[in-house]
């Protein structure tokens, strides 16, 4: 099933706030985003791209700007 914005909102956000936990964010958008657009890594980075805000999204932005991601593994 292809990525639209619709699924996106039913996703969890990540913004990168010293308040929040990756690896609980992570783990609920695997789950989540497996059941969406399946296990594919192009789906799920795709997918994680609007999950990503603020701190996070910047972040992204420069990894793949410096050594970009290709797989799920490697996010």
């Amino acid at each position: 099933m292809p990525f639209t914005m619709s699924l996106a909102k039913l996703l969890p956000n990540f913004s990168g706030k010293e308040c929040e936990m990756p690896t609980k964010f992570i783990t609920e958008f695997e789950i989540l985003a497996s059941g969406l657009v399946g296990n594919s890594d192009e789906y799920l980075l795709r997918a994680v791209q609007q999950s990503l805000s603020e701190t996070a999204l910047t972040w992204y932005i420069q990894t793949q700007l410096e050594q970009p991601v290709n797989s799920w593994t490697q996010f």
